[in-house]
């Protein structure tokens, strides 16, 4: 087929479709590949399961043979008055159910070819409409002078070229989103089928020839053209042009990655100073039912075989725990975040159990050594319900944790078997750098903000990092920290007149209670409502000079984002230039979206230690989202593990 699968670069298609996804186009102007997948996946469940009803057909139909030449053998002597009807050993039902299943796979098989047309003519239709946008623009351009150029904004010609790109990117996507689709049914729905194979060939030869594979417009000379104005205009060389466009496209924000491979990871390309030690028995990694996918990476990073899931449910919703295959004397590393997956319909209690339950699994299953990996673990907030937590880990037979960025670090002391507290700093500072330097940022005027009094010595460790990945001049360079501190907000609610020395005859108050009621009506103590969701910066003030600054606001987690948002809007009115959040979590409960799109933060950086693909379906969060993916730094604490070195050459500087 001439829709083969390109080259992997350590990234599933589905995220990097919405990786890559336009946000100004929206996804809904893309492929229906979320639509499609679920139909082929339903289809090859179903080539698998009429496979399995013929073959027990067939092997009913040689028994009945066999019970009817020995039936014949024994009565062969016999009148035929004696000789009784024979019956067939197989019922109908099967075949009933076995026409069923070929119903509805050929339901399905109609449904997958008219939605692939529908979202073909779609993708072709708007393509064709950016085009015809595209070149009126460039058209309207050719027939300026130099002199209405000049008049015009400076970026009139950037945008231009950042339209070109985007649609060069979104033809690209659409075409590859087909290819997958298409050789995932070739590969597991038609196999059986001649005519279905037929029909996809057909399809795959209209997709070829279509003006998606095979564009009417020359773009990349449209690129070329631009790149040729704006040097004549602005009089510089070819090389600077380039430079300066692809600087805007970068700052620009829209052609880029939201969610970076693993492959361009920091811990991906670490090489280590000096030879370690190697395992002396097999490692193996159980997922839990919130990280199949981080398993997957992980399992291509360490390049291990993958170990099937082993976590269902029972009908009434208990958790499942079935070791599909034997684990005795490997070396078991337990993966599992402790959030609620509403895939599959687990609170976070529900996953902590599931949890616990793997490594009893594990432990009866005589598993040489059995570590949880936690890349988000929670009920931090609590340290008695942590140690709660603690206690039923290591009472199931948990000999060894590793975990990511814990927001409090009194949990460490909770445990009582040995606790590997890693961090995601480095990946952080490695794309932050890389960002800047493609915006062309010169490192000046930055300062890392700490939200909080806990997070300061966090802000402390990132921007030494920073400075010392970019070798910054401690002189001319060096990032500053300020810290966000809040104080009590004194706001009345109502005047109300309140007898303080009188309540009732039949309420038996006090003195001080009716004073505390007074208190409360005039905003002492006011309750703060948590499901508003308007963003002030008021009780908030700064430690620290923010004016003209870009700010790089680096906490653990983003959750219900009310604390972060305020922080935000009181650098924005100090006269903060640009903001970034960078946290490891990105838990988002609540109305966390909401705020998150309302406050002005410019970029926020994450890492995939929780699934949170269904976010970037929403536009306007995602054009602001980047994924750190947070595998291959689990897989070198895992082999740094299995191999008994230290941990510590992790982070070394």
């Amino acid at each position: 087929m001439r829709t083969g699968k390109g080259r992997s670069e350590g990234q599933a298609f589905h995220r990097r479709l919405l990786s890559e996804y336009n946000t100004d186009f929206t996804l809904n102007n893309y492929v229906a590949y979320f639509e499609l997948k679920p139909i082929a996946k339903e289809l090859e469940q179903l080539c698998k399961e009429i496979e399995r009803v013929r073959e027990i057909e067939a092997r009913a139909a040689a028994a009945d043979t066999s019970t009817a030449s020995e039936t014949e053998d024994v009565f062969a002597n016999q009148p035929e008055a004696m000789k009784l009807p024979q019956t067939g050993g197989s019922s109908l039902s099967p075949k009933r159910s076995l026409d069923e299943l070929l119903k509805r796979r050929s339901e399905l098989e109609v449904k997958f070819f008219k939605d692939i047309q529908l979202s073909f003519t779609k993708v072709k239709e708007y393509q064709q409409c950016l085009e015809a946008d595209l070149l009126a623009g460039v058209e309207e351009l050719k027939n300026m002078s130099e002199e209405e150029i000049r008049a015009r904004p400076e970026e009139h010609i950037p945008k231009l070229y950042v339209k070109t790109q985007a649609i060069l990117q979104y033809r690209a996507l659409n075409l590859a989103a087909l290819r997958k689709i298409l050789k995932k049914f070739m590969q597991r729905c038609a196999r059986d089928s001649l005519e279905l194979q037929k029909h996809l060939l057909m399809v795959d030869k209209v997709i070829s020839c279509s003006t998606i594979s095979q564009p009417a417009n020359d773009l990349r000379r449209v690129a070329l053209d631009l790149i040729a104005f704006y040097g004549t205009v602005f009089r510089l060389t070819y090389e600077e042009t380039v430079e300066v466009l692809t600087r805007y496209e970068h700052r620009a924000g829209v052609n880029v990655r939201r969610i970076l491979p693993h492959s361009d990871t920091f811990f991906f390309t670490l090489r280590l100073p000096h030879q370690e030690r190697h395992g002396d028995f097999a490692v193996c990694i159980l997922p839990g039912s919130t990280s199949l996918f981080c398993e997957k990476m992980i399992c291509e990073v360490l390049q291990c075989n993958r170990y099937p899931p082993c976590c269902g449910q029972y009908p009434n919703g208990e958790v499942n725990v079935v070791l599909p295959r034997s684990v005795r004397g490997d070396d078991l590393f337990v993966l599992q975040s402790l959030v609620r997956c509403d895939r599959v319909g687990l609170s976070h209690s529900g996953t902590l159990m599931e949890l616990a339950l793997m490594i009893h699994a594990a432990r009866a299953s005589s598993a040489a050594r059995i570590t949880a990996v936690i890349p988000y673990i929670s009920f931090t907030e609590s340290v008695s319900s942590m140690a709660a937590v603690a206690e039923i880990l290591e009472s199931m037979g948990c000999q060894h944790v590793i975990t990511v960025d814990m927001p409090i670090d009194q949990v460490e002391g909770m445990f009582s078997v040995p606790l590997e507290l890693i961090s995601a700093r480095y990946e952080f500072v490695q794309y932050i750098a890389n960002q800047l330097t493609a915006e062309g940022h010169d490192f000046r005027n930055i300062t890392v903000v700490a939200p909080n009094g806990a997070g300061v010595h966090r802000a402390k460790n990132f921007a030494d990092a920073l400075m010392q990945y970019k070798k910054l001049s401690p002189d001319e360079q060096f990032v500053p920290l300020c810290t966000a501190v809040r104080r009590q907000v004194y706001r009345g609610l109502q005047d109300t007149v309140l007898n303080i020395n009188h309540c009732g005859a039949n309420v038996g108050s006090t003195r001080a209670f009716e004073q505390a009621l007074l208190q409360q009506e005039q905003g002492i103590c006011a309750i703060q409502d948590d499901g508003d969701t308007t963003i002030t910066s008021e009780g908030i003030d700064l430690v620290g000079d923010v004016q003209g600054k870009l700010c790089i606001v680096v906490d653990t987690s983003v959750d219900e984002a009310t604390e972060i948002c305020q922080t935000a809007c009181k650098l924005r009115e100090e006269g903060a230039s640009r903001i970034i959040l960078i946290a490891t979590h990105f838990i988002i409960s609540g109305r966390a979206v909401e705020r998150l799109i309302e406050s002005p933060i410019d970029l926020i950086v994450v890492t995939d230690s929780v699934e949170h693909d269904e976010v970037f379906k929403n536009p306007h969060i995602a054009r602001r989202l980047r994924v750190l993916p947070i595998a291959p730094l689990l897989a070198r604490a895992i082999e740094k593990l299995h191999t008994e070195n230290s941990l510590t050459t992790l982070f070394e500087k």
